[in-house]
């Protein structure tokens, strides 16, 4: 993998979850919006080849975000039988999507 791409300091990349995929609930830096020093999130070092890899970081941190979606079967099939996918133009939108799925 060619590093060049991303000039910081670390070659880590949040990515909020636990070592079997799951998200951490409290350990994901408030979604990346959070930059106290205070809290931790997880990451892992891109040299390591170990993708969830469990470093703890500091919020403060400046690291590449993973994004991937993960869904249990059930939620995949429900959402592979919709008509149509919603569109977020927002952060605060995608959010309050989420809530209502998940409550």
């Amino acid at each position: 993998m060619n590093m060049n791409f991303f000039n910081g300091p670390q070659k880590h990349v949040w990515h909020g979850s636990l070592p079997n995929g799951e998200r951490s609930i409290d350990t994901y830096c408030d979604a990346w919006h959070s930059s106290s020093i205070d809290k931790f999130g997880y990451a892992s070092n891109l040299l390591g080849n170990k993708l969830l890899d469990q470093e703890r970081q500091t919020c403060d941190s400046k690291l590449i975000v993973l994004c991937v979606e993960a869904l249990s079967q059930d939620r995949r099939r429900k959402r592979d039988l919709s008509d149509s996918a919603p569109e977020f133009h927002t952060a605060e939108a995608y959010a309050r999507y989420l809530e209502n799925v998940l409550t």
